[in-house]
């Protein structure tokens, strides 16, 4: 099958690949594999780091449970370089991680008239300043360094691998550092005139290219003295609007280009980088992913490519809602609601099912954003109702299947719930489901599973499906492939959406 590249720079360029595995975990369909590239000077920060775990244990699952029929984890997502026996790699990677401006541009080796040129471009904070948490804010300084993507084994081995009919999608933010200033450069050079016959540069340059713009949609507080951080969010508009001026250079170098942006923030507190940065999900980073999605289904003789490469008619899209702060399925256009309401309804109802449910906060309108989902013997009715599960007669599931492939499967399940968490307690809130009730056919709001008096009611009645439904599965797949492609099918059953 065809890939779609999808290069995520920064910090959101991390969560929005993070939503995006999300959705592709639940079912949310893409015509193209997927082969995610982040790129980030900060690889220590938290956020890139649960992307990478995410992105991880999903190419688990699916090499291990998906199968065909299956709804969940259906497509691919492969790394740059995986093979059978090779991991690939996530992350695009700069040498000299630790430095400082001044000593990458080599300032003190600089005569008097080239150091009095550095000096009118850039402030003395700025030359000082440490990047191993990244550019802070300063796509200037972004621009310098972000210069090394050519030459770099992993884009030189993107270049090797890309194939006529895969297509090329970019992520970032226009309010920092980091994405502000690698995707301007990142296109240059995915559209540059080359004559070495190193890499498939023709068909790059001839390949569809999507990209979104994401504004600011969130605010930080000051940074404190010990922080030594030149991020400032009163200055992100400012920022935006400049990037947007420059921004119209890239029309008719782009395919597709989406924004999107928030007007009523969330403000976290402020984190310079590092380990400590993990930012909560928020409903415009699963918009982006949305966008990448929505560009994988462009027909690909929509896209208008001449003069070999060198003109492409870009169209504009932005993602909007009805102007509410508790955004749930019914708020959505129906685009958006065929798209997401029943796999991330079926994936929940599964995850609810294998023990992993909220906890309710004080707060009646949302759950606690700190709070850790744990599985509960109380809300665990996989291990429950064993007795009952002639579906696998307990044979599959011995101890190398609950502490490998389950294992794997319910790390997405339990982010899963973590996400939506998080969804819901931003200030924009998108909460489609009760998330602390425990009832099986009520956690949708607006929408019920199912209607009238039934003999197997709540989680009773899931497991009739399962046993129902057991013997309709290929004897000739895999345990771990049975156990998933199951859960798929009773979900599909059991979710017919009906508005109360």
């Amino acid at each position: 099958m065809a890939k779609l590249y999808v290069f995520g720079i920064g910090g959101t360029g991390s969560r929005v690949l993070k939503s995006l595995t999300m959705l592709l975990a639940s079912g949310v369909d893409c015509p193209f594999d997927i082969v995610p590239v982040i790129i980030d000077r900060d690889i220590q920060n938290g956020d890139y780091v649960q992307a990478s775990n995410l992105i991880s244990n999903y190419i688990k699952v699916n090499k291990n449970m998906s199968s065909p029929d299956c709804k969940f984890f259906r497509t691919k997502i492969s790394l740059v370089g995986q093979t059978d026996t090779t991991t690939g790699e996530l992350c695009l990677q700069w040498n000299q991680q630790n430095v400082r401006f001044n000593d990458f541009i080599n300032y003190t080796s600089l005569d008097n008239q080239n150091k009095a040129l550095i000096e009118m471009l850039f402030s003395r904070e700025t030359l000082e300043m440490d990047m191993s948490h990244g550019f802070q804010g300063n796509p200037n300084m972004g621009c310098v360094v972000q210069n090394q993507f050519e030459g770099n084994p992993l884009f030189d081995a993107f270049a090797k691998h890309f194939q006529t009919d895969d297509r090329i999608f970019i992520i970032s933010s226009i309010f920092g550092g980091t994405g502000a200033s690698g995707f301007p450069l990142l296109r240059k050079l995915l559209h540059k005139d080359r004559t070495t016959a190193d890499g498939n540069w023709g068909p790059i340059k001839q390949a569809p290219i999507g990209a979104i713009t994401v504004l600011p949609y969130y605010n930080v507080t000051s940074a404190d003295a010990q922080d030594n951080s030149s991020v400032n969010a009163q200055d992100w508009n400012d920022k935006a609007k400049a990037a947007l001026d420059y921004y119209q250079s890239e029309n008719s170098h782009l395919d597709t280009l989406y924004y999107i942006g928030d007007t009523k923030p969330t403000t976290y507190p402020h984190c310079k980088g590092g380990v400590k940065q993990t930012d909560p999900a928020h409903i415009v980073e699963m918009a982006a992913a949305l966008s990448i999605v929505d560009f994988a289904k462009i027909p690909t003789n929509n896209f208008n490519i001449t003069n070999n490469g060198n003109n492409h008619e870009t169209k504009y899209k932005e993602f909007g809602i009805s102007d509410e702060t508790q955004v749930d399925f019914s708020m959505l256009y129906q685009e958006t609601q065929n798209t997401v309401v029943e796999p991330l309804s079926r994936f929940l109802l599964f995850a609810k099912y294998m023990g992993y449910n909220a906890v309710a906060d004080n707060n009646p309108k949302q759950v606690k954003i700190t709070d850790t989902i744990a599985k509960k013997d109380s809300n665990n009715h996989f291990d429950a109702t064993g007795i009952k599960q002639p579906y696998a007669n307990r044979k599959g599931f011995d101890a190398a299947f609950r502490t490998n492939e389950l294992q794997e499967l319910e790390f997405i399940q339990k982010n899963y719930v973590d996400w939506l968490i998080e969804l819901e307690a931003q200030t924009r809130s998108f909460s489609p489901f009760k998330l602390e009730v425990s009832r099986a056919d009520e956690f949708i709001k607006t929408l019920r599973l199912w209607n009238g008096a039934l003999l197997n009611k709540n989680w009773e009645r899931v497991t009739k499906i399962l046993n129902d439904t057991h013997i309709t599965i290929d004897e000739a797949l895999s345990k771990s492939q049975k156990f998933l492609l199951l859960f798929s099918k009773i979900t599909e059953i059991l979710l017919t959406l009906k508005t109360r």
